[in-house]
């Protein structure tokens, strides 16, 4: 009916979808991320839990982490890319891919990330937009190199938005 109807979707992934701290809703968590902290695959593995809210965050500098992702992405592309136009990789819940400190070594392995995930949307002709928060020194300094994948022609587009506000008329839209 898309086809028929002119309309080109997107499908949307979030990356970090944090419900609950330490597996304890198992209502909107998926079996990975129920699975994730216990193997030492989340941001708060590192720290015990005092990350508060944040302790289920996904840590990107696991290659566990990042080859589940990419092979879920794959999937999703693979079975809907007959009515797809492009994919959207959604980092504003939460853009928090690696632990404190370990954000500048990040940054290159989510290049990489992104690289891989690129190649995957190539096969289908797939454009890819990523969804980040409002500022671009935050994503930076978050281990999200955004000026990179655009230089490197790895995504298409940018959405920047506000991470709980229904609206800000101060974004640095500028500076991106």
């Amino acid at each position: 009916q898309l086809k028929s109807d002119n309309i080109r979707p997107w499908i949307s992934f979030r990356m970090n979808d944090v419900h609950a701290a330490l597996g304890d809703n198992t209502d909107g968590n998926t079996h990975f991320a129920l699975e994730a902290y216990a193997k030492g695959l989340t941001v708060g593995s590192h720290y015990d839990g005092a990350i508060a809210g944040l302790v289920d965050c996904l840590d990107y500098s696991n290659k566990e982490v990042r080859d589940r992702m990419l092979a879920y992405i794959a999937e999703q592309i693979a079975d809907y890319n007959d009515v797809l136009y492009g994919i959207e990789l959604d980092f504003l819940r939460e853009s928090i891919c690696f632990a404190p400190g370990r954000e500048a070594a990040g940054r290159e392995l989510m290049t990489q990330f992104i690289r891989d995930v690129k190649a995957e949307a190539d096969k289908y002709n797939l454009k890819i937009t990523v969804r980040l928060p409002r500022d671009f020194a935050q994503c930076y300094d978050s281990g999200l190199d955004a000026l990179a994948w655009a230089k490197a022609g790895l995504i298409s587009s940018v959405t920047v938005s506000p991470r709980v506000e229904t609206c800000d008329s101060d974004m640095p839209i500028a500076s991106w």
